[in-house]
């Protein structure tokens, strides 16, 4: 993921009347269409030939390691790049800084509520879940990276229609992982950090009790104008007998709920299973979206694009031509995942390159 990504706001009008006048969603890029999706969001490293046909083996092995950095765009990331603009905008749409409402949400804690409803009535979070699930290598993780970073991480307000909106920096998304423990507390803290990462101030020194955490949390997560909170590695969540794992979800509800900040989670297989044991958290994890990311077919649209623009991706002295074979051998040896296909043709060119004869045969694919 890259380096945090900082902007000045550039408000633009939107199309939905719930949309218009609140500066945190006109302050967003501007929606992408699908071809827009995938020209944005793939990476493709480029080949010197001069590099390939003369450098030296060591120097070649180098560059082989961009192989790592290739990005081809599966159709699974059209989705998950709508799912998560939806619930980017859903969750700042009940957060307008303009409206009254959001003074009391951002006055007030969990629940609590002033005795006098405000001209725009009182918050009501329009937040949303999404979850995704599939096995390690993928691709997902990597797939929301890419819709994550598509969106800038911090927007800098100044002067909205000529006057100050009231907040200067708008966190608009964070990406933590799932602690190992499901401890509310070690999750609370990372939050924290990310947060103090992002504005770009010294490290906030937490709360020594854990209800006050809380309560430092939600006001540093108003006060920011969090959008989207995504939670990777979730299949460490295990319920157990000693309830950590439900506060923790229980937390996060409240995030969602009380704040009105959006959430992804991000897991291997068997998060989904995990969920499924815990029908209500189910429901309430997937209100935004449920994506199972599965290993590609071999005559699927995915897997042929993405090995039509892998394959020229060559540092060694022999150019060796795709055909049949080693396409289904490739495909054969990853099963379909794409990550592990990356894999195996990056170790590939390793094994070959000065060896004295750097033809990728099928049987180099196998000892890779």
């Amino acid at each position: 993921m890259n380096l945090i990504r900082r902007v000045s706001a550039i408000y633009k009008e939107q199309e939905l009347p719930e949309y218009r006048g609140n500066p945190l969603i006109e302050a967003l890029p501007e929606a992408l269409t699908e071809d827009e999706v995938l020209l944005e969001m793939s990476y493709f490293p480029e080949i010197d030939e001069k590099i390939r046909w003369t450098a030296p083996a060591n120097v070649r092995e180098q560059y082989v390691e961009r192989i790592k950095k290739f990005r081809c765009p599966q159709t699974n990331l059209i989705q998950a790049y709508k799912m998560i603009l939806r619930a980017l905008r859903e969750s700042y749409a009940a957060r307008n800084p303009l409206k009254s409402g959001t003074i009391q949400y951002l006055h007030y804690y969990g629940n609590e509520r002033p005795d006098i409803e405000p001209e725009s009535g009182y918050f009501k979070s329009q937040a949303e879940t999404i979850t995704i699930v599939g096995m390690s290598g993928s691709g997902k993780t990597t797939m929301i990276e890419q819709v994550m970073d598509h969106f800038p991480q911090i927007i800098e307000h100044s002067s909205y229609k000529g006057v100050f909106p009231g907040f200067s920096k708008q966190i608009v998304w964070v990406k933590i992982n799932c602690p190992y423990n499901s401890s509310v507390r070690d999750l609370c803290e990372e939050i924290l950090q990310k947060l103090d990462d992002a504005i770009g101030i010294e490290r906030t020194t937490p709360e020594i009790r854990n209800g006050a955490l809380a309560r430092q949390i939600a006001q540093r997560i108003k006060s920011s104008f969090l959008g989207i909170l995504v939670i990777d590695e979730m299949q460490r969540l295990k319920f157990s007998r000693t309830g950590g794992e439900s506060k923790l979800i229980d937390f996060l509800h409240e995030i969602v709920d009380s704040m009105g900040v959006s959430m992804v989670f991000c897991g291997n297989h068997p998060f989904d299973e995990t969920l499924t044991k815990k029908m209500r958290i189910a429901r309430r994890a997937e209100s935004g979206g449920y994506m199972k990311i599965k290993n590609v077919r071999y005559d699927s649209q995915d897997w042929q694009s993405f090995i039509h623009y892998l394959w020229p991706l060559q540092w060694t002295n022999v150019e060796t031509p795709l055909n049949d074979e080693l396409n289904e051998k490739l495909f054969i040896l990853s099963k379909g995942n794409i990550g592990l296909a990356q894999m195996i043709y990056r170790g590939a060119q390793l094994k070959v390159i000065g060896s004295g004869n750097e033809i990728i045969t099928g049987a180099v694919l196998s000892a890779s």
